[in-house]
């Protein structure tokens, strides 16, 4: 998982722009990866595989990219940090570890 921390970290300096500190995309991500790791447990529980197709729908369904914050200075949110934030929550979802 520490590498996906460090990738994290690089990916969300590159991403970053004016809109939201460094630390706090940091925050975000790490948030967005506790997300994942709870609906691992959630579709293990129910016994779903543990797949993208899943960790995505849970994503969707959950409203887990509801509460994105603004990375644009005009208050948007870029597609780049969507997807980026989705993804950490996809890769948590599926992260096979102790």
């Amino acid at each position: 998982m520490r590498g996906a921390v460090a990738i994290a970290v690089v990916t969300a300096m590159a991403v970053a722009g004016c809109g939201i500190t460094v630390d706090e995309r940091l925050s975000h991500l790490r948030e967005a990866a506790r997300r994942g790791a709870d609906a691992r447990q959630w579709l293990r529980s129910r016994d779903v595989p543990i797949d993208v197709a899943h960790c995505e729908q849970v994503y969707e369904s959950s409203g887990a990219g509801d509460d994105l914050p603004a990375d644009n200075p005009d208050g948007s949110i870029s597609e780049a940090w969507r997807e980026h934030v989705k993804g950490n929550f996809v890769q948590a979802c599926l992260y096979i570890g102790s």
